[in-house]
């Protein structure tokens, strides 16, 4: 049926499968049930076993996901491989840490690596040290204020000054990162720095 119903969008060819179901006399659903309740990998068809690999596999990238909408910072990143083909799947982060981690593995004894610590992490640190500055939840740091010398943050390691944080290598990420909790705008900066 799902061949003949390829012009159907999911909704219609559901409507379609029941129909079709609710039809078949009631032994002979119940031998269909039997069968799939009985059917292991080794009796089904190599077509049967791809198609069923495809689903399980869905059915893990959406748990994976579900799991992200849990917890947000969780990262995962998978690679499927059945006989010559090969699929990837992940969230952004979890991607870009496999790369990393595919040349070069991390240390399990390090809570964070220097490549774990993406720019967006540092942004988020100077959004959250220049909110607070300014005592406006959610501000964001003025980027476009940095030429001016206008925001200067206290407490930035071996003499780093604030810049758009993809400017920064990794180590200097690592140094602001361990530094996160000393980092402040000094109360003058602050001050003015509200009226943005």
């Amino acid at each position: 049926m799902k061949m003949n119903l390829r012009h159907l969008v999911n909704k219609e060819k559901f409507l379609k499968y029941s129909e079709k179901w609710a039809a078949v006399p009631k032994d002979e659903k119940e031998a269909f049930k039997r069968k799939a309740k009985d059917t292991t990998p080794s009796e089904m068809t190599y077509e049967e076993c791809i198609q069923e690999w495809h689903k399980s596999k869905k059915r893990i990238c959406a748990e994976a996901n579900r799991m992200k909408s849990l917890l947000p910072d969780l990262d995962w990143y998978m690679v499927f491989s059945a006989g010559n083909e090969m699929s990837r799947a992940g969230s952004s982060r979890g991607w870009s840490l496999s790369k990393i981690t595919l040349r070069k593995p991390f240390t399990s004894d390090k809570p964070y690596s220097i490549h774990k610590i993406s720019a967006k992490d540092i942004q988020k640190i100077f959004n959250e040290k220049y909110a607070e500055a300014v005592g406006k939840p959610g501000a964001k740091m003025p980027y476009s204020k940095l030429p001016t010398g206008d925001v200067q943050m206290e407490g930035m390691p071996d003499g780093l000054q604030v810049r758009l944080p993809y400017r920064y290598g990794g180590k200097q990420r690592l140094a602001i990162w361990n530094a996160r909790e000393s980092l402040r705008l000094s109360r003058e900066e602050s001050t003015s720095l509200s009226t943005f």
